[in-house]
């Protein structure tokens, strides 16, 4: 069953966790308040907090949550409390063992949010994605041996009213990949007088707003980072949530990490980005300070773009992932030109590795985006004329590497600039009024000369992957790469270049490194590297 309704909050809550009817001995057990372990019978009593809304397991490393106890991958891990009296209710939990699981996968993507109101695509979007989900899913299974899960990072649907839809929707596509959920700011009642009214309908099909499971070596936190205000209480008409955390909440986690052994591997699952500003890293020390003795890989989603943040210690670092979504549905892709996709990570005991898998596509082969001249909407291409390229790398961050070659002469790595990605740019510049595309940061440029003719650009990922794409432009003979011996006779002409073998348009240039290209009254052509000082 996917929830089932329990007893009184207060009250005591007793059960057993099993696998294949046998009893699991450790398992903990808890309703975001306190912790029960079971015993050799796989049994427990938990005294649960009035405020408590659900029972969960831990699910312990070496096991996954049996998928008959599940709907189409959700629950099979918690149980609801409802308010009817009650002393004492059974709550019990199936497992199936996997084996060793110190090597696994999984899977992860941000905003979802499907929506009518905002593109008529949307649901069409998911039905095409969550397919190739299960698909991605299954594959990983056969070279597992045991299935992955799915992580969600908040912002499921666009309103909590549509719960219901989605859920339904899991069914109608035959989903049945493990999801591991996170409540996001949409997947909140705004008008809720307090938490458990904001996160009721996401308690009903999600399950806890906070709660930890493990895989491997490696130990899950599921958190809720997003603080709705609710009525009479919000500080404009259109403001409806911030960023915090409930101090129960808080307080759980403290008490869960000190179950894990300290300088052990942790990711951390949560809606909202927690250090994209000092600003931001200010309002979370509260939680950052209770990752101290644990090294941590934060998850968040939110933004709708990619975000490899600077580490704020050495031993946490943030990913900022990209929406499921792109730009809600609207278009191709998210604001930042990332495609719409989601995350394969591979686990290799605490060694985390991770690549982006535009949906639909191969992850090996869909790494970046090369725009040329012409793409889009920029004029004509002249073949006598130096050209601009642009290449968005979705998931830079610093470990990557980008260079590119001209004709075969490596030219080194492209120009990094923060601007607005050309097609973004074209789908979704003039929206609506006072609306800009904005900027993102990891794009790169690089100079074409007119007798540039085959490009090829190779980037690296921190993991080794590498991809080389390949374009060819028009171009005309006899460029700066068509060198021959030095004449002895007089030069009667001289041209000017960048490095980049873009032309140089006056004949006294600024100071800097160039090239020059010389022609000899003999007929030979010689080039030099030349520094004006």
């Amino acid at each position: 069953m996917l929830a089932a309704s329990l007893g009184a909050s207060a009250a005591d809550i007793s059960g057993r966790v099993t696998a294949a009817n046998a009893p699991v001995e450790g398992v903990l057990v808890s309703d975001g308040y306190t912790f029960a372990t079971t015993d050799a019978q796989g049994a427990y009593t938990l005294a649960t907090n009035p405020r408590a809304t659900t029972v969960f397991m831990i699910v312990p490393s070496g096991y996954e949550v049996d998928p008959a106890k599940s709907a189409n991958g959700r629950g099979g891990f918690y149980h609801l409390i409802t308010d009817a009296a009650a002393v004492k209710t059974d709550a019990d939990f199936a497992l199936r063992s996997i084996g060793n699981d110190t090597n696994f996968h999984f899977m992860v993507q941000a905003d979802s949010q499907p929506n009518l109101d905002l593109a008529s695509g949307a649901w069409d979007g998911m039905y095409t994605a969550f397919p190739d989900i299960q698909k991605t899913a299954d594959e990983l299974r056969t070279a597992d041996g045991f299935a992955p899960f799915m992580l969600h990072l908040g912002d499921i649907t666009y309103r909590p009213t549509d719960h219901d839809l989605y859920s339904e929707f899991l069914g109608k596509v035959k989903f049945s990949t493990q999801l591991f959920t996170v409540t996001g700011n949409h997947d909140k009642n705004y008008n809720g007088t307090d938490y458990n009214e904001c996160v009721a309908s996401y308690n009903s099909h999600f399950g806890p707003t906070w709660y930890s499971l493990n895989r491997g070596k490696i130990h899950f936190l599921m958190l809720d980072d997003t603080y709705v205000y609710g009525p009479g209480n919000r500080p404009d008409a259109d403001t409806n949530y911030t960023f915090g955390f409930e101090q129960d909440m808080l307080d759980w986690v403290k008490a869960d990490l000190a179950r894990v052994e300290e300088g052990s591997q942790v990711v951390l699952c949560i809606h909202q980005q927690l250090t994209a500003s000092k600003k931001r890293v200010g309002l979370a020390q509260p939680l950052l300070d209770l990752l101290t003795h644990h090294n941590v890989l934060i998850l968040s989603g939110h933004l709708h773009k990619h975000n490899n943040y600077a580490s704020v210690a050495p031993n946490i670092r943030e990913r900022n992932q990209t929406s499921l979504s792109g730009y809600e549905w609207r278009g191709p892709c998210a604001e930042d030109g990332s495609p719409k996709g989601y995350y394969i990570y591979a686990v290799n005991g605490e060694n985390i590795s991770w690549k982006f898998k535009q949906t639909g596509k191969d992850p090996d082969k869909f790494m970046f985006k090369i725009y040329e001249p012409g793409n889009l909407d920029v004029p004509e291409v002249r073949a006598e004329e130096d050209k601009q390229i642009t290449v968005n790398v979705w998931d830079w961050d610093s470990h990557w590497t980008l260079s590119y070659s001209v004709d075969g002469k490596d030219m080194g790595a492209p120009v990094m600039f923060k601007g607005q990605d050309p097609l973004a740019l074209y789908n979704y510049a003039g929206r609506k009024a006072g609306y800009e595309v904005p900027e993102t940061y990891h794009l790169f440029r690089c100079d074409v000369p007119r007798t540039g003719g085959e490009m090829t650009f190779t980037a690296t990922d921190p993991f080794g992957r590498t991809l080389s794409k390949t374009i060819t432009l028009p171009h005309v003979a006899d460029g700066i790469e068509g060198v021959s011996a030095d004449g002895a006779a007089a030069v009667v002409a001289r041209e000017w270049f960048t490095p980049q073998g873009v032309a140089v348009a006056t004949a006294a240039p600024a100071p800097g490194l160039y090239i020059v290209r010389e022609t000899i009254a003999d007929g030979t052509v010689r080039s030099t590297k030349t520094i004006v000082r």
